[in-house]
């Protein structure tokens, strides 16, 4: 929404009144096929704002897909497309963004298979080309060894061929990318070791053979399987992106399950607010009629019941549909509860793993689902509305803004690869000026563009990420793409969340102070788990837990006259003395005195073991911090990082546990969506932001921060949205993941350089540059060599990384921009997010009224009615003698009723 308005805004400050009225702005996706990396991207973008009537594009590599708003007097989506496959790259539009995120894994699948050929072949090469230096002659005849490495060259650039066909295809369109230095680089050695093999004698043997002629084949292979590695593991971090959406599209059900009266079809949406009040209050005043009716023992409506139970497609639930739910039920829209009551589990959106009790009037949202009780709520945000859909936005949204890093190499290519060519082509003509032979020139042309060719430059990168992840992986650290190594090499704030990343995230007794009295402790935990036995409260099923573990024997008192206190707790009656197990407030209303305190009843949920004479035990119950957490974040600020905590839970609880983990600014109580609001703020602070969380709550977040990071035990969505995922349950593998991030982009760095300087040093002397002054020459075999050498310096410095240590030495106090950071979080206004109004409670009352005999006995009777407190409104059959009065709870009593009737001159023969 906040898209759509700024996009309006803009319209409207770029053009006349006049035009911005008639301006008809369409949103429109596409798939797009043919990216490669960031180059690919930038320059789909720059073609399609060229198209008149485009107001903006946003093309996301990771899903391949792109999201264009535009003027439909303009333009149109097939306008769109040819603009894209005139840049060389293919898009088809789609119907919904749904269509996007459908995973697809052929395309994994598919280069798995043409990696695993390529690392065949290549070896084959290896041995044909390299053995007979070890004594290994495979194919003695040299020339029938070089046809041989030709041979499966060729098919290994046939397993590669996108590479050259993207590549050539991007140099056409004056728009180099990657593919384009890989395709140039192999392409000019083939070519050169495809000429070579034409003067090799039929005599001559294979151990001759480097000697005698210029055979580049190894390199080519070489060259294009490696990148083939580091393209594979992009294909699958492009698959988790797109499982991510789609596993939030799976949280919605397919159908629900909605109650209608009998022989009533579905009631059409209201028109507007008119139709959406009296009609409305009509038609739900007779779909209720039997709401009193006596429930069966699932505690749905008896078999008599005038409604009737219609499962329906979740996209045909209106608002003001009556929607079912029993155990286990997955909630497909928000409204609130108008019948029955259950634990609801909400750790889809707060990450509590606490269960809600929802009664008449509660909330009860998307995403979430029943786990005891019944329940029929009123639906009211359905569709694009629901709590679930904002989420799918949020996270949607976020990914289409959050574009990968370009990488250094793509950059340079841009520059490099055309600038090559040129000093080739330069270096050709000038020693043809200057009276050389043309095959001297050539061997100068094809020197300059084999000791050009990018292999260190294109293993500068991949060659340190893959040793990276490689130890990464041994340490318990995932990372699903080299952005996130990049990312997170640059990451000076840390957001955490609480339940299941700082914490254990499992409601459980921290601790139990039993008191002294006559009952020894065994009697006083048999007693708890007899009283809690009986409920399926989350708290209860704790409190059992605990009192099973510290007395496995535990022999139950036989309990009498058991009664659930409505939101307070339990009491039951043992051998004549009323136990009760509850709250604070139910001790001091049972007592009539304060509850005891203690250290934990400030920070955890205390629940009483008390009689009305004295208190047994006192539980506290919450979630411990977890092992490693208090030296992950000292350890953080070692390394110059910001730890934050962002959380569903109240305050209180947020501040505790950040106390405890020496975190100094927190904030609880976020949504999902305020936790989204809470990173952009931070981003927009000049902050390089990264979030761990492990729950569907946080995958906005998780998809807002430019690095996000999951746990072990998250949710498949957490691990889907997050960049970089702790495979084992240690907190401290966050701080080697930092650590290794930083030293890896270093490496990458030196690498760079190092290709870099290689090339500014060997091009000049391949050019020829000093072969007149000096009679330096460098002939394509020794060009070939420099290029293995420099190839050879790059994965050497990249191997370090298997030894580097990663432990952290600094300073760990509270730096000042955590004092700026927790100002900031406390100054920040959150959205506010708006309830849905609890539908009040209405009471309806059937009469009978005998000594009406017109129209006007009707209004007699309406009239006296109507006057009297909280009646909204009277319903009079004539025939039947039967009136029908609506009001609120407070609605006057039946003596007042009968009153009213009496004096009117009518009799009143029963009221129900």
């Amino acid at each position: 929404m906040g898209t759509a308005k700024s996009v309006l805004k803009a319209v409207s400050d770029a053009m006349p009144l006049t035009g911005a009225k008639d301006i008809k702005l369409n949103r429109q996706n596409f798939s797009v096929t043919g990216m490669s990396c960031a180059a690919c991207k930038a320059r789909i973008e720059r073609a399609v704002m060229k198209v008149p009537g485009v107001i903006s594009v946003s093309v996301q590599l990771l899903q391949n897909a792109m999201t264009v708003i535009f003027d439909e007097r303009k333009c149109s989506a097939a306008t769109i497309v040819a603009a894209v496959e005139h840049a060389g790259y293919g898009a088809t539009p789609v119907t919904s963004t749904q269509q996007l995120h459908q995973a697809d894994d052929s395309e994994v699948s598919t280069r798995h298979k043409k990696l695993l050929g390529s690392i065949v072949l290549t070896v084959l090469i290896m041995l044909l080309s390299m053995g007979p230096m070890v004594g290994l002659n495979v194919i003695p005849m040299a020339e029938a060894n070089a046809y041989g490495q030709m041979g499966l060259c060729l098919m290994v650039i046939a397993l590669n061929s996108h590479y050259f066909s993207n590549g050539f295809k991007a140099l056409l369109h004056l728009g180099p990318n990657m593919d384009s230095l890989v395709a140039v680089g192999a392409g000019a050695s083939f070519l050169a070791s495809a000429i070579s093999v034409m003067y090799i004698g039929p005599d001559e043997n294979a151990a001759t053979l480097h000697h005698n002629h210029y055979l580049y084949f190894e390199s080519v292979a070489t060259i294009l399987t490696l990148v083939s590695v580091g393209k594979f593991f992009e294909s699958k971090a492009k698959l988790k992106a797109i499982n991510a959406i789609s596993a939030l599209y799976d949280l919605a059900p397919e159908s629900v399950v909605v109650r209608r009266p009998k022989n009533q079809a579905c009631p059409a949406a209201p028109k507007g607010p008119k139709a959406a009040k009296e009609p409305a209050a009509k038609k739900e005043q007779a779909a209720r009629k039997e709401k009193a009716a006596p429930k069966d023992a699932t505690g749905a409506g008896a078999t008599d019941s005038a409604y009737e139970e219609v499962s329906v497609p979740l996209e045909m639930v209106q608002v003001g549909d009556e929607v079912v739910l029993r155990s286990g039920d997955r909630v497909g829209v928000d409204g609130v509860v108008i019948e029955g009551s259950g634990y609801f589990d909400e750790s889809a959106l707060t990450g509590e793993s606490a269960q809600v009790k929802k009664e008449v009037g509660g909330q009860v949202l998307s995403a979430t689902y029943l786990r005891h009780g019944y329940v029929v709520f009123k639906a009211q945000r359905v569709g694009s509305d629901t709590t679930l859909a904002q989420i799918i936005a949020l996270v949607d949204d976020a990914n289409s803004k959050k574009a990968p890093i370009a990488r250094l190499a793509d950059k340079v290519a841009f520059y490099f690869v055309p600038a090559v060519i040129a000093i080739a082509i330069i270096t050709s003509l000038i020693w043809l000026a200057l009276g050389a032979p043309a095959t001297q020139a050539l061997t100068f042309a094809v020197s300059v563009l084999v000791v050009s060719c990018p292999c260190a430059l294109g293993l500068a990168t991949p060659t340190a990420i893959m040793v990276a992840t490689g130890r990464a992986a041994a340490l318990g650290v995932l990372f699903k793409s080299p952005e996130a190594l990049e990312k997170l090499a640059a990451v000076d704030t840390m957001v955490l969340d609480k339940t299941g990343t700082i914490t254990v995230g499992k409601m459980q007794v921290v601790s139990a102070d039993l008191a002294d009295s006559s009952y020894d402790r065994a009697e006083i935990l048999a007693l708890a788990a007899a009283l809690e036995s009986r409920s399926e409260h989350p708290i209860a099923a704790a409190i059992v837990s605990y009192c099973q573990e510290q007395q496995p024997k535990l022999e139950r008192p036989e309990l009498q006259h058991f009664a659930t206190l409505q939101g307070q707790g339990v009491s039951a009656q043992v051998k004549g003395t009323t136990w009760y197990l509850g709250s604070r407030s139910l001790l001091e209303q049972v007592m009539g005195t304060d509850a005891p305190s203690s250290t934990q009843s400030a920070r955890f949920t205390s629940v009483y073991l008390f009689t009305a004479e004295q208190v047994l035990a006192q539980f506290a119950l919450g979630d411990e911090l977890k092992e490693g957490a208090a030296n992950m974040v000292t350890a953080l600020r070692s390394l110059g990082v910001s730890p934050v905590m962002l959380s569903g839970d109240n305050q209180g609880v947020v501040a505790a546990v950040a106390q405890d983990a020496g975190i100094v600014a927190a904030r609880g109580e976020c949504m999902p969506q305020h936790k989204s609001e809470c990173l952009t703020a931070l981003r927009a602070n000049a902050h390089n932001v990264a979030m761990m969380g492990d729950g569907i709550n946080d995958a906005p977040a998780l998809a807002s921060a430019d690095v996000g990071i999951s746990l072990s035990g998250s949710t498949d969505i957490a691990k889907s949205c997050a960049d970089i995922v702790l495979m084992q349950d240690k907190l401290g593998r966050l701080v080697d993941a930092v650590q290794l991030s930083r030293l890896t982009l270093r490496n990458i760095k030196e690498n760079l350089f190092w290709a870099f300087c290689y090339n500014v040093i060997c091009i000049p002397l391949a050019a020829g540059v000093f072969y007149v002054s000096f009679g330096l020459e460098l002939n394509p075999m020794i060009a070939a060599l420099l290029m293995s050498l420099s190839s050879l310096c790059v994965v050497s410095n990249a191997l370090r990384l298997r030894r580097l240590s990663l432990a952290v030495n600094g300073s760990s106090n509270v730096t000042g921009a955590e004092q700026e950071l927790k100002a900031q979080l406390e100054g920040l206004k959150l959205t506010a997010i708006t309830p849905i109004k609890s539908e009040e409670v209405t009471m309806k009352k059937e009469l009978q009224v005998a000594g009406m005999s017109c129209q006007h006995c009707v209004r007699a009777v309406t009239k006296a009615l109507s006057a009297l407190e909280g009646v909204d409104s009277v319903e009079v059959t004539l025939e039947t003698g039967k009136v029908v009065v609506t009001g609120s709870e407070n609605m006057a009593s039946d003596e007042a009723i009968k009153a009213a009737i009496t004096e009117e001159g009518f009799e009143l023969k029963s009221i129900a």
